[in-house]
């Protein structure tokens, strides 16, 4: 149906990070369920944002690298 509403297509994710995680916390429930966003909430459960796998990765390499 062309006139559908995202609000009517969308899901509500039930997983979900805390904003004072870190990236380890992040990238194992990407893995574990298969996730390619992961929305981020606060101390309120309130969305601050999502974070991707990519920027996850990304992340993770540049800390890798700058310990070595």
């Amino acid at each position: 149906d062309p006139n559908l509403k995202l609000s009517e297509l969308a899901s509500i994710s039930k997983i979900t990070i805390y904003d004072e995680n870190k990236i380890d916390k992040a990238m194992e429930l990407c893995r574990k369920y298969n996730l390619l966003e992961l929305p981020v909430v606060d101390e309120n459960d309130e969305l601050v944002g999502v974070v991707s796998l990519n920027d996850l990765l990304e992340e993770y390499i540049r800390l890798r690298r700058s310990v070595a």
